[in-house]
């Protein structure tokens, strides 16, 4: 039986501290920077193509997207 507002796709698991801090955690770390850029480069394609190839004269555009987390 499902619980209301639970998702079917979350799941739970025990593991140790050890081997969140040093396995699970640092793996969800690095498919989260690789998602974060591919959504950055994603973006920046979709921008360009809606606005236009050249975004030199574009003010305020920034070199990079800021990071979320400071």
């Amino acid at each position: 039986m499902q619980r209301r507002g639970r998702r079917c796709s979350t799941g739970r698991a025990r593991a140790t501290k050890t081997f969140q801090e040093l396995t699970l955690l640092p793996e969800l770390r690095a498919l989260s920077e690789e998602q974060r850029a591919h959504l950055r480069e994603l973006a920046e394609r979709v921008t360009r193509q809606a606005i236009d190839e050249d975004m030199t004269e574009a003010a305020g555009v920034p070199e990079a997207w800021p990071d979320p987390n400071g």
